[in-house]
């Protein structure tokens, strides 16, 4: 039972996700009908992440005690989010190459005027960072919201005494956004 309730909700989107290719292969119309059972699921997982990753990230730095276990929590999730970043990618080559969503199709495709390419210290900036406070509350923008939130959680840190109302506040709102997706 324990196994369920660890994996169960990973499972059933496993096997709703099968479902929904299934459904859409063999009763399209069906499929369409349901749509938006599933556009609704999605938005509020979006509308989620947001909130989720600004908490969670900022508590855990600002309520950090030991700065040798903070340095070690942030050296594995940049390896993490490293590693993911290759298995995504290497994913969708191996994919792309395996299953060639496009056989067959002859589109010819025109050579378009030569265009500057960015420099890497711009490519860079806009990579990390975002122009107006608005974007950053974007699930687009997922890197940007990180730099930030770590900026958040070493700011609240640096103020100690001052800092740690901001840091119980933090980590309300983390404690809070866990328990609404669990």
């Amino acid at each position: 039972m324990k196994i369920l309730k660890t994996y169960g909700f990973p499972l059933l989107l496993i096997l709703s996700i099968a479902g929904g290719v299934l459904l859409g292969a063999y009763s399209p119309a069906t499929a369409q009908a349901i749509r938006p059972l599933g556009d609704l699921f999605l938005n509020l997982i979006f509308m989620i992440i947001v909130p989720l990753v600004f908490f969670t990230v900022s508590s855990a730095i600002a309520t950090s005690i030991d700065n040798r276990r903070l340095s070690r929590v942030s050296w594995v999730m940049f390896l993490v989010f490293l590693a993911t970043s290759v298995v995504a990618a290497v994913t969708s080559i191996l994919f792309m190459l395996l299953v060639q969503p496009t056989p067959g199709v002859g589109i010819v495709l025109n050579s378009p005027p030569p265009q500057e390419m960015p420099s890497l210290a711009a490519q860079l900036v806009k990579a990390f960072t975002v122009a107006d406070f608005p974007e950053l509350i974007s699930r687009r923008a997922m890197l940007p919201l990180i730099v930030f939130s770590v900026g958040v959680g070493l700011a609240t840190r640096a103020c100690r005494e001052a800092g740690a109302p901001f840091g119980r506040f933090l980590a309300s709102g983390a404690a809070i956004f866990i328990r609404l997706i669990d």
